[in-house]
């Protein structure tokens, strides 16, 4: 029971990154279990755990910091995960418009609970309460070492058991002198059995009275929630707990102790969340219908942002008129790069990005498909017009090496993923649409036998109608396939002879890179050796 108790007051003395920390931890411990489909297992299921990362994990860094809850920053990583369910996204967007229009009041009330939030999330961790374990128990556990102190004492004098009168004048001095310390160390230590009850005993009635501030907020978001039947319907664990009160007495004795006065008397602030932690469901509903309310919040925050920042920002748009994956993007800038270089592009198919390395080929590859999470998501797009068809799955081959454990080389373990790759979309469900991700298939295998195997892979792909290729290569023949869009990195060779990556892609074939047109690629290549 202490170890609850005490991690309480140890809240107060860390730092505040270091109580987030806990915080988090002990949220995401009670935080409800969604079905796979509802948070996006399905759609990244089959994807590269280093792009799964990329496209949630650092997403969520980037974009996370607009919440103002502990409880938030956690709804707001399931809120990123995407989904493939259009209805439900067209739910999504009309709540963030609603959610805009009582702004302002709604920011206040989120800031005025967030000081009284770690409460609330500390309650789930308690585990019920006895008067004589908080109080009673410290006193006798600080009598009961002093006790064995005075007898360990006495063991240094075997003989010495003498009463005044028996046995030596010395004898009767150093006994009486034990027993004054044996009291000593059983009164001390009695006190500071006390004290220890008394820190914790004020910390309860610190959490309770946090409690008491936290519902009086509640309950006035509740009662804001509800004059919005969007809202209303969106967090019905906000107002649902209302309704709860009227049903549970037990409910409603908190409820009138939480508003109550409270005495010195230890067994108050336990019977009070004695009666509380019986309720831990309740409690727990209300911190997730809160903590995705400043989910939805932090996204209006996150497009104030990008707007101040001058970044390009829309609401995505969806077409399903096409059967394979679709897009049209202008200006859109990786949400993953400070400052990034906007690109557009158009397609209904498939598109290799050719050309040199180290100029964002792969990087505009893995905009594009974070965009489409954005867009399945948080239906916030970081470009000037964002229009998709939806995506009910992702493949993706990024960095793909040999594999000692299983025996495999280089390139077995690259022809071993892209075949198991290929085997899947051949599977594809026709109602389904698939977004395969393949940067440099068959790196490091000489362009005699990669060319052959990278184009075989791209015609049994293309020839799926329900699955959109996005690819990188360094290969030439792959980039004379018809039906294909190409794009090059653009570089701007200055008087000096220098290159000035500008990080624009440009539609065609980067023919000059294959021929080594005026001895550019040499140039090029040797620049990326000897640059920093």
């Amino acid at each position: 029971m202490t170890k609850y108790l005490l991690s309480f007051i140890l809240f107060a003395s860390l730092s505040h990154a270091n109580a987030l920390n806990i915080l988090q931890k002990q949220y995401r411990q009670y935080r409800y279990q969604e079905s796979k489909s509802e948070i996006g297992a399905y759609v990244l299921r089959n994807t590269d755990k280093e792009w799964q990362d990329l496209s949630l994990d650092i997403l969520v860094q980037n974009l996370s910091g607009h919440t103002q809850l502990v409880s938030g920053l956690v709804e707001f990583e399931h809120l990123l995960q995407p989904i493939s369910d259009l209805q439900v996204l067209k739910d999504r967007k009309l709540i963030i418009d609603n959610v805009a229009h009582k702004h302002e009041e709604l920011a206040q009330l989120l800031n005025d609970f967030s000081q009284f939030e770690p409460a609330f999330i500390q309650l789930l961790t308690l585990k019920d309460l006895k008067a004589d374990n908080l109080f009673l128990m410290p006193l006798i556990q600080g009598a009961l070492s002093g006790y064995l102190a005075y007898t360990s004492a006495q063991s240094f004098f075997p003989g010495i058991r003498y009463k005044i009168g028996q046995g030596s004048y010395f004898g009767a001095l150093v006994y009486l002198y034990l027993g004054g310390m044996g009291l000593y160390f059983t009164g001390t230590q009695a006190l500071a059995g006390l004290g220890q009850a008394w820190t914790i005993k004020s910390s309860l009635d610190t959490m309770v009275s946090q409690l008491s501030h936290g519902m009086q907020i509640l309950e006035k978001l509740a009662s804001l929630v509800r004059s919005d039947p969007i809202l209303a319907v969106a967090f019905p664990n906000l107002i649902d707990w209302e309704d709860y009160a009227f049903e549970s007495s037990s409910f409603q004795q908190l409820q009138d102790n939480l508003k109550s006065s409270f005495n010195i008397l230890p067994w108050n602030s336990e019977t009070t969340l004695n009666l509380a932690s019986g309720h831990r469901n309740v409690f727990q509903a209300v911190l997730r219908g809160i903590g995705r309310l400043d989910a939805y919040m932090a996204v209006l925050k996150l497009r104030e942002e990008w707007y101040n920042n001058k970044v390009p920002v829309a609401w995505a748009e969806f077409d399903n008129s096409s059967a394979r994956p679709s897009y049209q993007l202008t200006e859109l800038a990786n949400p993953l790069i400070n400052k990034a270089i906007p690109n557009s592009y158009e397609l209904n198919g498939h598109a290799i990005f050719n050309g040199p390395s180290t100029c964002g080929k792969s990087a505009e590859m893995k905009s594009i498909a974070a965009a489409q999470v954005l867009a399945q998501s948080i239906l916030l797009v970081p470009a000037a017009e964002a229009k998709f068809s939806i995506v009910h799955r992702f493949e993706t081959y990024f960095n793909v090496g040999d594999n000692i454990a299983e025996g495999l080389s280089s390139f077995k373990a690259q022809q071993v993923r892209l075949s198991e790759i290929e085997s899947r979309l051949k599977n594809t469900a026709a109602n389904q649409r698939v977004l395969a991700l393949i940067d440099e298939p068959y790196r490091g295998v000489p362009s005699s036998l990669g060319e052959g195997l990278v184009i075989d892979m791209i015609q049994n792909i293309t020839k799926l109608p329900q699955v959109s290729l996005l690819m990188s290569t360094h290969f030439e023949k792959p980039c004379k396939l018809e039906d294909i869009q190409y794009y090059q990195p653009e570089l701007i060779r200055k008087e000096n002879g220098h290159f000035k990556r500008s990080f624009k892609m440009l539609p065609g074939v980067a023919d000059w890179w294959f021929i080594n047109q005026d001895g550019k690629s040499d140039a090029f290549i040797k620049q990326i050796f000897t640059e920093n």
